[in-house]
């Protein structure tokens, strides 16, 4: 039995396959150049490692999919109105179901429409469902037919099979490798806002040592200057004890102080390090980020290190 001729909703497992991981890298190419042309930069866009944006694939898939069921001749005589309406409702589906999916298994919002008027709790907004709905009439009406007739439609079957199931390999290498980035970083981000808290409470520690200390320090100049004739003497007795009892607190204080430091920014170098893999391409990839279980300073401290 040939699997490759499987149809499941008039597209055969050949055609999932290949348009997937197609759809995956054109979305991925889509989001770069959107990114470069909005804010001037250059990034990886996209939550696995590679060029691919999964979200981009699923979409077409569905929506192929979906049209072939509902409309006769399939997704080709499909209606203009009915493309767009339907691009709307479906990728602004996905993209709300992944929005949600990442935020629920990862604890972090990706992406975030926050500031755009009419958003359905920072995942999916009304501006960028319109743009979904005209790439999907462009992408089913121009694009789809372009790339099915120059790649799927003649490639042969026996050479393109075996890269296909090479590419997914790598997919889910990719897959496997960025989740144990993801959970990486939550790992570290958890680690930097103790070592925080350490350094909050290091600080509490020598302001109140140094409070007390002056406290003390006035109640006995004051109890000094009563007794005249040994005013300066024990002044300066005073002063000499109150010195040495304020270095023996807080000596290992700012010794526990300088060593929090530096694990602070040994934590940082790690999380920064590495340009193409690691939480440094994340972050750069999703400037929008937002890690629900430490603090936003947190997280902005890490971006402006990055920049």
């Amino acid at each position: 039995m040939d699997i490759s001729a499987i149809t499941i909703a008039g597209l055969t497992v050949y055609e999932i396959v290949w348009f997937f991981m197609i759809y995956s890298f054109l979305g991925w190419v889509l989001e770069v150049i959107y990114h470069a042309v909005s804010i001037g930069k250059v990034v990886n866009r996209g939550f696995l490692n590679g060029p691919v944006c999964p979200i981009y694939g699923f979409g077409m898939i569905f929506i192929l999919m979906l049209l072939n069921l509902i409309f006769p001749g399939g997704a080709a005589k499909a209606h203009g109105a009915a493309l767009f309406a339907f691009g709307i409702v479906i990728a602004t589906g996905i993209e709300l179901l992944g929005g949600w999916a990442l935020d629920k298994i990862f604890h972090a919002r990706w992406w975030d429409y926050s500031d755009k008027p009419f958003n359905l709790n920072g995942y999916i907004c009304p501006e960028f469902s319109f743009y979904w709905g005209i790439g999907t009439v462009l992408a089913v009406r121009v694009l789809h037919p372009f790339v099915a007739d120059t790649t799927v439609n003649i490639w042969p079957k026996q050479i393109a099979w075996p890269v296909a199931i090479v590419l997914c390999c790598a997919y889910a290498a990719d897959t496997v490798v960025t989740v144990m980035i993801v959970n990486g970083l939550n790992k570290e981000l958890a680690e930097l806002d103790d070592l925080r808290s350490s350094m909050r409470k290091v600080s509490d520690d020598l302001s109140n040592v140094l409070g007390t200390t002056s406290i003390k320090t006035i109640q006995r100049m004051e109890e000094g200057r009563v007794k005249a004739e040994l005013a300066k003497e024990d002044l300066l007795d005073q002063a000499e004890e109150t010195r040495d009892e304020v270095l023996k607190q807080i000596q290992p204080l700012l010794e526990k102080k300088e060593k929090i430091q530096s694990e602070e920014d040994a934590l940082f170098e790690k999380i920064l390090k590495g340009r193409v893999f690691g939480p440094r391409r994340l972050l750069k990839a999703f400037p929008d980020i937002k890690v629900h279980d430490h603090p936003s300073a947190l997280i902005d401290d890490i971006k402006k290190r990055l920049e």
